[in-house]
């Protein structure tokens, strides 16, 4: 594990209580009866909101993210909410936020926000936030084809060093020695690294980069609401998740209760799905103005899709969260949700 990584997860640590919270069997009840109705429907339903709801979103990078805060915080001035003075309008909030996971009513992250506002968090976050003030809570997200939003944040994070280089924690002779140290590896017989991979960005192939991110889509939708972790081995990469993992994923993502958006639909009735799902006016969804992201090096992501051999290694690392993608918008297309 790379020191940075290392260093973040520590910090993390210190955020959250240690143990899970006492109703913690009724919290994994909640979800789990959730999920089991969504995948137990013969005839699935068009995703709906409960009446005075609060929605969290469970939002990932490299899919349309800023463009969708920027939607949804001008929805929220138009709507006289205001935006709270937080991450570009967006209320960040956490399942590990401390009152919040504590259940605390009364200091609750976010329980301060008006039914309907859009909120940013992780998945599990519902259970906690219901547990906590008695409101009403469900899930939307946005996913994008996992290959495509893997190479997108390859060129921005890795090889640009963007955001502060934030994952490019390594410069001068400590970088070389781990590049050389990663170069020394064995290979199985995908033609991946065995052992253990260091973060060389933006010294690192598309494949390499893919192995440390892993699986995000399967890793957040799998992962046990109670203790609020991933898998127990510490990581959802594309060696360790499994069809367990992948099952339950695509189980809540069929919940009745969560939106599942697609970045390459949102020009072809996507939003006209968000709007129907927050019962809200097609004034609160006139156009933002567009935010701008600076990803300029798409070279490299040209070059790496020309590259049959790294292609077929990267859907293999990502085999989970391709699957899911595609079981979940088959499921949206065929039946019309």
């Amino acid at each position: 594990m790379s020191r940075a990584r290392q260093s973040e997860r520590d910090q993390r640590s210190k955020l959250q209580p240690h143990g899970p919270p006492a109703d913690c069997a009724r919290l994994r009840t909640h979800e789990i009866s959730s999920t089991r109705d969504a995948g137990a429907a013969l005839t699935p339903q068009p995703p709906r909101l409960p009446p005075s709801a609060v929605v969290a979103w469970v939002a990932f990078g490299k899919v349309g993210s800023s463009s969708m805060r920027e939607l949804l915080k001008y929805r929220a001035i138009r709507k006289g909410w205001g935006t709270y003075n937080t991450h570009r309008g967006m209320d960040p909030c956490k399942p590990s936020t401390g009152a919040l996971t504590a259940g605390v009513p009364s200091q609750s992250a976010c329980s301060h926000v008006p039914a309907g506002f859009v909120v940013q968090a992780d998945y599990g976050f519902c259970s906690y936030f219901q547990a906590a003030t008695g409101r009403p809570c469900a899930y939307m997200t946005m996913l994008r084809e996992p290959i495509a939003r893997l190479l997108s944040g390859w060129s921005y994070f890795c090889l640009a060093c963007s955001e502060g280089g934030r994952k490019c924690p390594y410069k001068g002779a400590e970088l070389e020695r781990l590049v050389s140290a990663n170069q020394r590896l064995p290979w199985d017989a995908h033609g991946l690294p065995i052992g253990k991979l260091y973060n060389t960005c933006p010294r690192m192939n598309a494949v390499e980069y893919a192995m440390l991110e892993g699986n995000k889509y399967v890793g957040m939708f799998a992962k046990d609401v109670c203790t609020l972790q991933d898998d127990p081995h510490g990581e959802y990469t594309g060696l360790i998740a499994s069809a367990d993992h992948l099952a339950k994923a695509e189980a809540v993502l069929s919940r009745q209760d969560l939106l599942v958006l697609f970045t390459e639909d949102l020009d072809h009735g996507g939003l006209a799905e968000l709007q129907a799902f927050l019962n809200a006016s097609s004034a609160e969804f006139q156009a933002a103005p567009p935010h701008a992201n600076d990803n300029r090096i798409e070279a490299g992501v040209a070059d790496a899709i020309g590259d049959a051999k790294l292609m077929q290694r990267l859907k293999y690392v990502l085999r989970w969260d391709i699957e899911l993608y595609r079981n979940i918008h088959r499921r949206y297309k065929h039946h019309g949700l």
